[in-house]
């Protein structure tokens, strides 16, 4: 073998070598991957027991209920701003139809009559309903608009329909109201569940009472009346017969010796 043949194969040998050792350590290298993640994930998945464990199932609930009752609170709040535009008449006003249903005809030449007579009383003085000068409200042809729905014939003091809130602290004290009034509710079915398990017990004077409930009351007095008269009677009856008894036994006993 000549020495350039040698050469080569010891090369070869040589990489070969090589190569059996990058393979061991690259499945070193993997063992340790292997080992370091699985160590990762095994503390990873302790601390979320401790973070778990840290927390009790009571404080668990807690927040959530706390956190509901900011959701529904809000979510009441919202349907109030929401009612307050559903709830309002948003059709086309058809201001003709609304003029027949306000006035009649009488009605209207009577106030022509008086605007008329009026004239020169009213000359200087502006309508604070329609804005013009020359006349008074009261003697106003226009009918009185309403502010809150925009119907005729009435003013917003007397609208059926409830008032929007000119602000938003108005539209919070609103709000504020409805949840002081929500909780004194609350409290007062608390109080009614009690005195309907206790019938004997007297009804709370703030507890409110239907009129079903209260005719029932009334109706019970009365039956509590007529059965304890009744039973005054029965009892004056057999007090009754108890004497005219001792009385027989009595003339008995006096008619005996007479015979004897």
């Amino acid at each position: 073998m000549s020495p350039l043949e040698r050469l080569m194969q010891h090369s070869q040998e040589f990489r070969l070598d090589g190569d059996n050792d990058t393979e061991g350590e690259e499945e070193d290298n993997t063992d340790k991957d292997e080992s370091e993640r699985l160590a990762n994930s095994w503390q990873t998945e302790s601390n979320s027991m401790n973070i778990s464990s840290h927390y009790s199932t009571g404080d668990f609930k807690h927040n959530k209920l706390r956190r509901r009752g900011s959701f529904v609170r809000h979510w009441e709040l919202g349907r109030l701003a929401v009612d307050h535009l559903v709830e309002k008449d948003m059709d086309e006003i058809n201001y003709d139809a609304e003029l027949e249903k306000v006035w009649d005809e009488e009605q209207v030449k009577q106030r022509k009559f008086d605007r008329a007579l009026r004239r020169e009383h009213d000359k200087d003085h502006v309508c604070t309903n329609c804005g013009e000068r020359g006349h008074c409200a009261r003697n106003c042809l226009v009918p009185p608009i309403c502010s809150n729905c925009g119907n005729l014939g009435h003013a917003a003091r007397h609208c059926r329909f409830r008032r929007n809130p000119d602000t938003v602290d108005e539209f919070l004290m609103q709000e504020k109201d409805f949840q002081e009034k929500k909780k004194q509710k609350r409290k007062l079915r608390a109080k009614a569940a009690e005195a309907v398990k206790n019938p004997g017990m007297p009804r709370p004077n703030e507890v409110p009472t239907s009129n079903f409930s209260k005719r029932n009351e009334s109706l019970r007095k009365e039956l509590d009346a007529e059965l304890d008269a009744y039973a005054v009677k029965l009892e004056e009856r057999a007090r009754k017969r108890r004497e005219v008894k001792a009385k027989k036994e009595a003339q008995r006993e006096n008619a005996k010796p007479s015979e004897k």
